[in-house]
């Protein structure tokens, strides 16, 4: 499902990239056409009488400005198109850093929490984080906001709506599980010294 959404994305991205290329292009030649328009009325309407030479040397500089404008346009295109991939990277490597606390999370968590791997609450991990909670490792805050890590993980790792998820939101889930993880990991260590 999440390879045939992805797919469904990128070819609204090349649709997208196709027209704005198109636009852009449409736009350009409007441009010039009204440029090329200015000039032949004003030609017309002040009856310039122009030698062959002058003409030629025109029709250079014309064209030459044409070569530029063409040159800036394409720059500007290949620029916008860079600066959309790599938000797009950016945005997937955040998505990635998230699944990848949140495997820490889960490590740490089994480490600190009192269930045996026996129990079968060992690989839920709704009841894991209930555990937390009654061993008092974890706050109702901060099983709200596992909750919603969870949810958003879960979204992310199995492509559920992945690509409706803000940035900011991953960025904010992903601070509040780093929050949590270090104060785990301080539980840990004291836990490791008493022993």
């Amino acid at each position: 499902m999440a390879l045939a959404e992805q797919e469904m994305l990128r070819q609204k991205l090349r649709k997208r990239s196709y027209m704005e290329l198109v636009l852009k292009f449409y736009a350009f030649a409007g441009a010039l056409t009204a440029l090329f328009g200015v000039f032949y009325v004003a030609y017309i309407l002040l009856d310039i009488n122009l030698s062959r030479e002058v003409q030629m040397g025109l029709m250079i500089a014309f064209f030459g400005a044409v070569m530029s404008v063409v040159s800036l346009f394409g720059i500007s295109y290949l620029r916008d198109r860079t600066q959309r991939v790599s938000l797009e990277q950016s945005d997937e490597i955040m998505k990635l850093a998230l699944i990848n606390e949140w495997a820490q999370f889960e490590s740490i968590a089994r480490s600190v929490s009192r269930v045996d791997k026996e129990d079968p609450r060992y690989f839920s991990v709704r009841r894991l984080l209930e555990s937390l909670r009654v061993d008092e490792k974890i706050d109702d805050r901060d099983f709200r906001a596992l909750l919603t890590a969870l949810e958003m993980r879960n979204r992310i790792a199995h492509g559920v709506d992945a690509y409706d998820i803000e940035v900011s939101e991953v960025d904010y889930v992903s601070s509040l599980l780093r929050r949590i993880v270090s104060r785990l990991e301080e539980t840990d260590l004291s836990k490791e010294t008493t022993s």
